[in-house]
């Protein structure tokens, strides 16, 4: 793999280990006030969302743009792989 396509695997696996061992479970743990927990509550939504937006942005240059580079022998060309 291109060090592109590892380095945004990597900025996705980043992003969620933070989530999920950071935020989520500091919003878990946090018993009020309702101010904090709505704080917190926002900072984990954000962070799934933009988690989201990243998988989708890889799954659309692995499963279309890449094969479509292959297809056109532009791949190998740009050493994409």
């Amino acid at each position: 793999m291109s060090e592109e396509a590892l380095s945004l695997i990597s900025s996705a696996e980043r992003r969620y280990r933070h989530l999920s061992e950071f935020e989520v479970p500091d919003l878990r743990k946090c018993t009020g006030p309702l101010t904090v927990q709505q704080t917190l509550a926002e900072e984990v939504r954000g962070s799934t969302m933009l988690l989201t937006q990243q998988i989708q942005v890889n799954v659309v240059v692995f499963f279309t743009i890449y094969p479509l580079l292959i297809n056109q022998g532009i791949a190998r060309t740009l050493k994409c792989w």
